[in-house]
């Protein structure tokens, strides 16, 4: 199975490798692999957060268009009936995510509020 192969993977790292050593550990307790899947990412994930790097805002940041112009003039739409309130969004990477997203679905409005980042902040 998948499981079997990947705790073989593990227990064949090399443990004298300090960074290794987690990982070979984790292949040990998996002796048996009659578990549920929760009980495997709770192996894992510390494993996981420990040697991946997390994603942050700054690695979303839209620095191009991602279409061409339109040549031709958009057909109209009637606007949603919506409005949204955002109301102290901490990060400008979600307040622009939002406004773009607003854009797509042709909402009536957006409303900000408090501490919201408007679109004048450069990180929107």
């Amino acid at each position: 199975t998948l499981l079997a192969g990947y705790r073989d993977c593990l227990l064949s790292l090399d443990d004298d490798d300090d960074d290794l050593k987690e990982l070979v550990r984790l292949g040990h307790k998996m002796k048996s692999l009659d578990f549920p899947l929760s009980h495997f990412l709770a192996l894992s994930l510390p494993v996981e957060r420990r040697h991946t790097k997390g994603a942050t805002d700054a690695d979303f940041l839209v620095t191009q268009l991602d279409r061409p112009a339109a040549s031709a003039p958009a057909q109209e739409c009637s606007a949603l009936p919506l409005v949204v309130v955002l109301d102290n969004l901490r990060s400008a990477f979600n307040v622009g995510s939002i406004f773009r997203t607003a854009e797509c679905l042709r909402l009536r409005r957006l409303d900000l509020c408090g501490y919201t980042s408007t679109p004048d902040d450069a990180q929107t």
